[in-house]
This record gives structure tokens, C-alpha cells and sequence, in this order.
């Protein structure tokens, strides 16, 4: 029996006996269930009904009047709508050379010797049927593949020797040539230079030892513009490095150019950002001179005049020097600017506190000075140990305070 591949088929058996029709039709009928047995008593026959009929193979007589099988063969072979289709040419007499070289060149696939021996047909029948299937597998995988290759959004082709021989539509447009300029064109025609053309030399070099590949590199189009790419690249045959290589190739111009432009804008900032810094640093330091040369003059000028004028004011007038005198060094005092920056959530009321605690007042002293109330004072006090993490600890106030001290400015 026949094994039957892919389902039933259609053989077309061309005789101009009937009697060898009838035997034949038996024959495959048995071996073959199912399958459709066209038979017919010319080639004209038979070439009209596989026109209408799709046949997974043809068995012709070659003796036949009027037009004889190795002629029909010869049609239906130069016939691209039957040329795939296998044919077994039968003859009654020995198949010598010069007969089986006029039926290759006919194109016929196989020969059967009459009388038919039942075994032989069905066995030439089943290999005829499996190169049928296989040969239709492959046309549809490569119709698969075709179809992947032209509509595919990246640039394909096949390198051998680094010589073009194939190249999808694609790649075409990337490139600015047509299909029939890069078929044969030799790869470094295609680069800007002999550093690149080697470099991506040498990365083949590794595709063949390790199977496949990918790396960045420019190409110069048919107009000279330059594009950059991403070129990844397989053997077509893993087992055969001189077998050449399949590649694709991708457009990464505006990427690359927008790393570029980003590469940039972000040394501009980082320049621009030096440049701030530069003049905040300026700026801060002309502030801390100013700052110095204000607390200097109180220093020097203010607070001698004060001191005196509290040592000769009349005692309703001396409280409130004392409290002049408290402010300012308040105001001049680094240890305020410190404190401020290090706890900014504290008050400013808060600030002056810890200044005159710090500076050794008691309460009664605190709340003389500012004119609140002993309890305001302890209210203070709480909510600073609070906002300086003390809250919890038996650590001194005054003791804390103390290590806020600003260290003194570097010498020069």
C-alpha cells in the first residue's frame, strides 16, 4: 500500500489500451484508498483534464498515436502550471540509455517497464508521492520566508565572501540603490573608509567562529550621505562557516543622532551648572565679607559706645541698652546663622532662646530680656530640645548648644 502523506490525492494514468487503464486503476485503487484515479486514453485527454484538475502526479505510456508520452511529458513540463508535477513514464519495451536520456530531457521523473510488477509501481508511486510533498513544503516555506523578507522593516540580505548576493526592499531604500545595483556589488563599497570595512571584517571573523554577531557601523548611500547602522549578522549554514552570512541591518541615524544632541545639551548644562556654581560661590563669599566687615564695625565702633552708654545711663535707661546690647550680638552672632541653617524648623523666637541660653541667662534673665513670661521661657525650652532630638535624652542644653560653635574660617 501506498503510504498516503498528506491526505488523498490525484494521479493522472494516461494509456491508450483500456485493458492497461483497468489494471492500473485497480492496481493504485488498492493500494491506495481513497485516492482519485483519473484515467484517459490520450495525452490530448490528459492534458485537458490537468488543466482543470490538480494532480499530485501523471503515469503516461510513452507508445501512444497522435501525440505520444514523452511529448506530453515535455508539455506539461514547459507548462509552469503543471511543471512541478512528478511523471512516470511507462514503456513495454527495455528503457536503454538513449530512451531514459530523451526522457530527462523530456523532464520525466521515473520509469516503468511493462508488464507492471505491483510492488515496484507502488514503491515508484510512494517516492514520487514524498518528493511531491516535500518539494511543496519547501515552496511554502519559502514563500513563507520571501514574504518575511519583503516585508520585513529592517534591511536583509546574504554576504558571501563579503560579496552582495541578495538583498530585500528594504534594504534597497536604506541604501538608495535598486535591487539589481547591490546584487554582485562588493561589501566595501558600501563603507566610508577601510578602518570601518575591516573592523566590520573582523566581526565576521567571529560569526564564523561563534555562529552569529552584532555590532554598530556607518554606511555611505548610493547619494554619499552617510547613515549609521546596527548590523546583526548569522551563518546561513551554522555547520559551514564558507557558507556566507545572512545579515540584517538596522537604521539607527536619528538614534544616534539624538544621543548626540542629548550628549549635548547635558555638557551645556553641566557647564552652565559650573558656571552657577562659580557665581554662588562669588556671591557667597562677597556676602561673607560683608557680613564680617558689619560685625567687625559693631564689634569695634557699636558696641564700645553701647557699653559706655549703659555704664553712664540712668538706671530706668539701662535696661534697655543691656537690651541693645543683647540684640546686636545676636544679630552679629555666628552662632545664630549656624543654628538657623542646621534647625530650620525653629522659630525665631526659638533662636534668640537658645542665643541667650547658650550664653548663660537664666530664665528669669530670658524673660527679663524679651519681656515674656518665665513660663513662655520653659515653653521655649521644651520645644527646642524637642526640634534638637533632646527631648528624650538627659543631655544639657547649654552643654548642645555649645557644640553648634561654627569652627573658625581657614587662615588666608
Amino acid at each position: 500500500m501506498i503510504e498516503n502523506l498528506t491526505g488523498a490525492v490525484t494521479l493522472l494514468v494516461v494509456d491508450d489500451r483500456q485493458e492497461n487503464l483497468d489494471v492500473l486503476s485497480k492496481l493504485l485503487a488498492r493500494g491506495l484508498p481513497g485516492a482519485t484515479i483519473i484515467a484517459v486514453r490520450s495525452a490530448e485527454e490528459g492534458l485537458a483534464a490537468i488543466e482543470v484538475v490538480q494532480c499530485d502526479g501523471a503515469i503516461i505510456d510513452v507508445q501512444m498515436p497522435g501525440t505520444d508520452g514523452m511529448e506530453m511529458c515535455r508539455l506539461l513540463k514547459s507548462n509552469p502550471a503543471t511543471a512541478d508535477v512528478p511523471v512516470i513514464l511507462m514503456t513495454g519495451h527495455g528503457a536503454d540509455a538513449d530512451l531514459k536520456a530523451s526522457g530527462l530531457a523530456a523532464g520525466a521523473d521515473d520509469f516503468l517497464h511493462k508488464p507492471i510488477d505491483t510492488t515496484e509501481l507502488l514503491a515508484r508511486i510512494n517516492v514520487m508521492l514524498r518528493i511531491r510533498r516535500t518539494e511543496e513544503d519547501l515552496r511554502r516555506s519559502e514563500a513563507r520566508i520571501r514574504s518575511i523578507f519583503r516585508a520585513a522593516p529592517v534591511g536583509i540580505g546574504v554576504v558571501v565572501n563579503r560579496i552582495l548576493l541578495e538583498v530585500n526592499d528594504r534594504a534597497c531604500q536604506m541604501l538608495g540603490y535598486t535591487r539589481l545595483e547591490l546584487v554582485g556589488l562588493p561589501a566595501r563599497t558600501l563603507y566610508l573608509n577601510d578602518e570601518d570595512y575591516e573592523q566590520v571584517g573582523e566581526k565576521y571573523r567571529q560569526i564564523k567562529e561563534l555562529g552569529t554577531g552584532a555590532l554598530e557601523t556607518r554606511l555611505r548611500r548610493k547619494d554619499g550621505t552617510v547613515i549609521d547602522v546596527l548590523v546583526s549578522s548569522a551563518l546561513l549554514d551554522p555547520t559551514d562557516p564558507e557558507s556566507g552570512v545572512t545579515f540584517t541591518a538596522l537604521d539607527i541615524t536619528d538614534r544616534k543622532q539624538a544621543q548626540q544632541k542629548l550628549a549635548a545639551k547635558r555638557t551645556s548644562l553641566e557647564q552652565k551648572n559650573i558656571a552657577l556654581r562659580e557665581v554662588m560661590n562669588s556671591v557667597q563669599e562677597e556676602k561673607t565679607e560683608a557680613n564680617q566687615r558689619i560685625v567687625g564695625n559693631i564689634d569695634k565702633i557699636v558696641m564700645p559706645i553701647l557699653r559706655v552708654m549703659q555704664d553712664q545711663a540712668p538706671p530706668a535707661m539701662q535696661e534697655q541698652v543691656a537690651r541693645a546690647i543683647a540684640g546686636l550680638e545676636e544679630i552679629t552672632s555666628p552662632f545664630v546663622d549656624n543654628i538657623s541653617q542646621q534647625y530650620a524648623s525653629l522659630t525665631p523666637a526659638e533662636i534668640r532662646v537658645c542665643h541667650s541660653i547658650r550664653a548663660g541667662l537664666s530664665t528669669k534673665e530670658v524673660a527679663t530680656l524679651y519681656h515674656i513670661s518665665s513660663d513662655t521661657v520653659n515653653n521655649h525650652r521644651r520645644n527646642i530640645r524637642q526640634k534638637l532630638g533632646l527631648s528624650k535624652t538627659g543631655q544639657n542644653l547649654v552643654s548642645y548648644l555649645h557644640t553648634l560653635e561654627p569652627s573658625p574660617p581657614p587662615d588666608g
